[in-house]
């Protein structure tokens, strides 16, 4: 059964005495639904820069990565579309 534990790379080796061995690699991928895998807590200073990372895992990539806030959409002008979609924050102050 094809799992988290079976992806990878596997090699075949055909062995016929008198020639060479002839390998080859098949690489088994599994599709699922994204998981993330970036930090859950970050920390920044009263009035810094932060850069927040979301990384998705998945096969295929996700289609749309959002950020929100209280609710709410964040726009990132474009750059929620890859796997991994950096957020910065400016002049960061206690809520």
């Amino acid at each position: 059964m094809v799992g988290s534990t079976t992806a990878g790379v596997y090699v075949c080796v055909a062995r016929v005495r008198g020639f060479p061995d002839l390998r080859g690699t098949v690489r088994v991928l599994v599709k699922g639904p994204p998981t993330i895998v970036s930090a859950g807590e970050q920390e920044g200073r009263m009035g810094d820069t932060v850069s927040l990372e979301c990384s998705t895992v998945s096969i295929p990539s996700p289609i749309r990565v959002t950020w929100t806030y209280n609710g709410r959409e964040i726009d990132l002008r474009g750059r929620g579309t890859q796997a991994v979609s950096p957020l910065v924050a400016s002049s960061v102050t206690a809520a």
